[in-house]
């Protein structure tokens, strides 16, 4: 069986932003720490909370990542005519 938590939170305004804090549950079941970012995804009206998957440029290797540079620069057309379909 699924354990089903549900929690509250008020929501304040600071200015032209919105802001609430998350509960326990979801900083633990995240694994989320100070400075991670959260993506949240909309769908039917529902939203999901998942942790944002972030690799650091520190920890690629210089050679990866000009590659991945090479790479990206040589089929920037071909990716934008395929957006665009």
């Amino acid at each position: 069986m699924t354990e089903t938590i549900r929690k509250s939170k008020q929501i304040r305004k600071n200015g032209s932003i919105y802001i609430t804090s998350l509960p326990k549950e979801v900083i633990q079941v995240l694994s989320l720490n100070e400075g991670d970012r959260l993506d949240f995804i909309i769908r039917d009206g529902q939203v999901t909370l998942e942790k944002s998957l972030a690799i650091k440029l520190e920890n690629v290797p210089n050679r990866l990542s000009d590659d991945i540079d090479f790479f990206m620069n040589k089929y920037d057309q071909v990716f934008k005519k395929l957006v665009e379909k």
